[in-house]
């Protein structure tokens, strides 16, 4: 996955977004040294969470932690942060990009995982269809079901594979969700899904995101690829929300 962006541009939208949407920024995340921006951020997560081999955030620390966070574990693995690091226009949506502790990044649009660059022995290079995901508009419209098809494309053990993914939508009333931060009101959307062309239980996927009612995930349980692990979201923290 590219490393995006030169660190002059990456200043510069630090500093827009913290004027006016009061999200914490950095630039070109995963560029060693880029900035002093960086360098907080990697301080911050020295002083929160050097040593932790499954990361769980009192209500305290959540208070006073300055970014944007989000839990991530990957299958049975431990739970680690990640931090959102800038937000990128594309469309009539953003991609949020999101870095680790470690220097991996993922990218998300509306709570749907894109891009990952690493993820055990996968890397998602994209993730792309003709029509709008419907995750999040439907529960801003209030339809109950819905059907999506995109393509995936991704590399195993560095081996390359694209692959279209069929889903099919169905999404539940209100609900009370208990997240780090306190309970939140979400509905509760199951995607059920195969991998076409794939045999065997690797071909099929099930899914899950809890949304509020403006269509913000706050989190959710995604299979990216053919025999991938899960990989599980939980927002911890969403600043300026």
């Amino acid at each position: 996955m590219n490393r995006f962006r030169s660190c002059v541009r990456g200043k510069a939208r630090a500093a827009a977004w913290l004027r006016t949407a009061g999200f914490a920024a950095v630039c070109a995340v995963a560029v060693s040294g880029c900035s002093s921006v960086t360098y907080d951020l990697q301080r911050t997560w020295q002083l929160y969470f050097q040593g932790q081999e499954d990361i769980v955030l009192s209500a305290e620390e959540i208070e006073a932690f300055p970014y944007t966070v989000q839990y991530a574990r990957l299958g049975s693995r431990g739970q680690a942060t990640i931090v959102l690091g800038y937000i990128d226009p594309v469309g009539s949506g953003y991609e949020y990009h999101w870095v680790s502790a470690d220097q991996e990044t993922l990218v998300t649009e509306n709570g749907r995982v894109k891009r990952v660059s690493r993820m055990g022995d996968y890397r998602i290079l994209a993730t792309y269809s003709g029509t709008a995901d419907p995750v999040g508009d439907m529960v801003r419209s209030g339809v109950g079901e819905a059907a999506w098809q995109r393509t995936v494309d991704y590399t195993v053990n560095g081996e390359s594979y694209s692959v279209v993914a069929a889903s099919q939508f169905v999404a539940s009333g209100a609900q009370s969700l208990e997240l780090p931060a306190g309970a939140v009101n979400v509905y509760h959307v199951v995607e059920r899904g195969q991998f076409v062309g794939v045999a065997g239980s690797t071909g099929k996927f099930v899914n899950e995101f809890w949304v509020e009612a403006d269509g913000h995930v706050v989190k959710s349980r995604q299979t990216l690829a053919p025999g991938a692990d899960e990989l599980q979201l939980t927002q911890v923290k969403w600043v300026g929300r």
